[in-house]
Order: C-alpha cells, then structure tokens, then sequence
C-alpha cells in the first residue's frame, strides 16, 4: 500500500506524459475526484489516499488516456459550441476516449494491455473509492449507452468491459437502445475529434434523453427571486426614507409634548373645557388623525412585503428541489 503518491511519483507521472505526448509544457496535478484535462497542458488525476499498487497502475492507465486527450483531441471554439449539454457531451466524450485510445494502441506497444487491465475492473475500483461511483443497475441508462459505445469502438483485443455487469434486464434494454444505433455508428469513420462529434451529435439528436430544461427553469427562479429581492429593498427603502413620515413623527412628539403642557396646565387649573379648547385649537386631532392614516397605508406595505418574502419562501424551495433532481441526475 502506497499512502502517498505524490512527490517521485508526480514527477514520474509528469516526466511520463512529456515523453509521450512530445510536449515538455505537461503539468500533472494530484486535486481531482475524476481525471480530466482543460486544455491547457494540464492534467488532473484522482487523489487517492491509501492508494494501492493496483491502483497505481491504473492511474498510469488514465494518465496515458488523458496524454491521447492532449496530443489528439483538438476541437475549434465553433465546434465546441455545438455540444449541447452534459448528455451531448458524455457521448462525444464516450466516442472521442476510444478514438484517441485506437491512436495510442496503433503507436506504442503495450497500450492495448494498459487499456485492457483499466476497464477490466482497474477503473471501477478507483473511481469507486473516490467518488462513489460504480456502474450498476440504477446508473443512468444515457450514461450506460455512451460507455458501451466506447466499449465497441475501442479496439482492443476484448471488448464488453461493463455491459455483462448489469441485469437481464437492464442489459437487454441498453443492447435493444444500441442495436438500433450501431448501423449510424457502423457508417460513421472516426479519424479525428470533429468526426467524434458529428457521431455523437447524430446518435444524441436521435436516442438521447428528453430531459426537463432544468437550467433554464432555475434561471427563471433565479430571475424571480432577483426581482423579489428588488422590490422588498425598494419598500424597505422607502418606509425608512419617507420625508412624510418623518415629518409626521416629528409633528407627534410636538404634539405630544403640547399635550403634556397643557394637561399639567389643566391640572392647575381645574378648567377641563378651556383645557380641550386649546388642544382643538391647535389641530390636535386632525392631525393625529392624518398620522393614523399615514400608519395604515405604512402597514398595507408591511402587509405587501409580508408577501414578497413568501414568494421568495415559494422560490427558494423551488430552487433546493431543482438541485436536488440535477444532483440525483449527476449521480
């Protein structure tokens, strides 16, 4: 058991893919839970702790694998654009990993065994004790497809490498999905990364799931939330910045201290009638009853806002169902 694997090993890994791929500018980074590479010479392989020497050669597997990426997978910015969404990206990727994979096995000796010994059980380990994952009946049936088609374009000596993992049942309804595709990809010739994507492109438009546009409704909560946001800010914006209000609160602490002075005055003199004449004569009531008012219609916004905040309630909930079927879709 390896407990850590980077040091002489990232250097080995990086002095691995250089050679191979012709390309000094590589760099090798030990920080993903999947592999990957972003097309800027970089490659991100699992971190693994407590890795094994199993599955230290199968991270020499991917490693080769993701060095056919770098040397052979050359998209333009037209054609990346053409990829629409994680389905239509997973079988372009499922058609382009066994193209550039035919390219290793055609140019360096040893890659067909490589590639035999990773998807023979290699991969699935690994990936299942970083991310939990592991082809099986309840994987996505799209995801099923696109490893199956990689499975049959990839020309190593065998073949089928997770299809006889599943059920009867499952594997007779992907084999039923397949056989109706493998004529299209049976007449489709696969030399470079744009002839991936003109198959996968084919196979998506036909066979592909019909999914809910979920992004494009969680861009519309997003957007109603953003407006909700706005007009609650606008209302609490006015009801503290008012110039009315605040000549009102000022007029009632006037008037209430008149009041005051004139109820000790009342106190004084005994005289009850002269007392409630004065406080007539100054407007007290009309204007107590103008503050009244102003107070209603400062609660019919508080009444308002009450409901701007539960249809902002309304949409986060929608938003955390939303993600929760995106992050059930994804696994």
């Amino acid at each position: 058991m390896v407990s850590y694997y980077g040091g002489e090993y990232l250097v080995n890994f990086e002095r691995y893919a250089q050679v191979l791929s012709q390309n000094f500018n590589v760099r090798i980074y030990l920080d993903g839970t999947r592999a990957e590479t972003h097309g800027d010479n970089s490659i991100h392989l699992p971190n693994i702790k407590n890795i094994s020497e199993s599955e230290l050669d199968c991270l020499y597997g991917i490693l080769l694998h993701e060095i056919g990426h770098v040397k052979y997978s050359h998209l333009s910015n037209l054609e990346l654009k053409k990829i629409k969404g994680r389905d239509h990206f997973s079988i372009w990727n499922g058609i382009e990993d066994a193209r550039i994979e035919n390219k290793l096995i055609a140019k360096l000796e040893g890659a067909n065994d490589i590639f035999e010994r990773m998807y023979g059980g290699q991969l699935r380990t690994v990936f299942k004790k970083i991310a939990g994952m592991d082809n099986s009946d309840d994987t996505d049936q799209w995801y099923l497809f696109c490893a199956h088609v990689h499975d049959y374009l990839l020309k190593t000596k065998r073949q089928n490498f997770n299809i006889d993992l599943y059920s009867a049942k499952v594997k007779e309804e992907l084999l039923e999905l397949f056989n109706k595709a493998k004529p299209m990809i049976d007449a489709q010739k696969i030399t470079k990364a744009a002839d991936s994507l003109s198959l996968a492109s084919k196979l998506f438009k036909n066979f592909g799931p019909k999914r809910p546009e979920f992004t494009k409704e969680f861009s519309g909560v997003i957007g109603d939330m953003e407006r909700c946001r706005r007009g609650l800010q606008e209302m609490l914006d006015a009801y503290k910045n008012n110039p009315e209000l605040a000549e009102l609160k000022r007029q009632k602490k006037e008037l209430q201290s008149k009041r005051k002075r004139l109820e000790k005055e009342a106190e004084k003199t005994y005289n009850v009638k002269s007392s409630k004449e004065a406080v007539d004569g100054l407007g007290f009531a009309k204007d107590m009853l103008k503050y009244l008012e102003y107070m209603k219609s400062i609660n019919d916004i508080k009444a308002e806002s009450q409901k701007l905040k539960q249809e902002a309630s309304e949409k986060l909930s929608q938003i955390e169902a939303i993600k929760q079927e995106m992050s059930a879709e994804t696994v």
